[in-house]
């Protein structure tokens, strides 16, 4: 009975470590995801980059919506939190901003001017890939500012609203 007894705990301590192996990797979004010229590193850290997919990509061979995003997260990243791989989910959502200086380049104001834009960052998982969706709703000033570099670029302008769609095939 004893032996019996001993042989169970083992068993079932055996399927909790299992199952806890098993959360921690299930929302594997951690890793490169790719979509259109872009690419997105998640780090383990809980900071996502945008850049360009390959090196060889100009800024006249991004779209404009590519541009605003790679622009912008090239240098200042978001920062998903809370950052918590152990929730065992399909989808995650995250909510980050950054600060934009509305007042660059400028000649008439020195004095910097800082803006809040929140990006979202919402992670699904599918069968063979995690996709994620990059939105933003740019406030006027941002918007205005972004429309009049697009336009030195020969780019069309962008709306408001912007959002980018990437992925990252599952690994078995």
């Amino acid at each position: 009975m004893k032996k019996l007894l001993k042989a169970a705990l083992v068993l079932m301590a055996l399927a909790l470590m299992s199952v806890a192996c098993t959360k921690a990797k299930t929302m594997g979004i951690v890793g490169a995801y790719y979509g259109g010229s872009l690419k997105m590193t998640v780090g383990s850290d809980g900071r996502a980059y945008i850049e360009k997919k390959d090196p060889t990509i100009t800024q006249e061979n991004l779209t404009s919506e590519e541009y605003v995003m790679y622009r912008y997260f090239y240098f200042n990243g978001g920062n998903l939190m809370p950052w918590d791989l152990t929730a065992e989910k399909t989808t995650l959502s995250y909510t980050s901003k950054i600060q934009v200086n509305v007042n660059q380049g400028s000649a008439s104001t020195q004095e910097p001017k800082y803006v809040d834009v929140e990006v979202k960052f919402d992670f699904t998982k599918e069968k063979e890939n995690y996709k994620c969706v990059v939105s933003t709703s740019l406030p006027e000033e941002v918007k205005t500012l972004l429309n009049t570099q697009l336009t030195a670029l020969k780019k069309a302008e962008v709306g408001n609203d912007i959002k980018i769609e990437l992925t990252k095939p599952i690994t078995k």
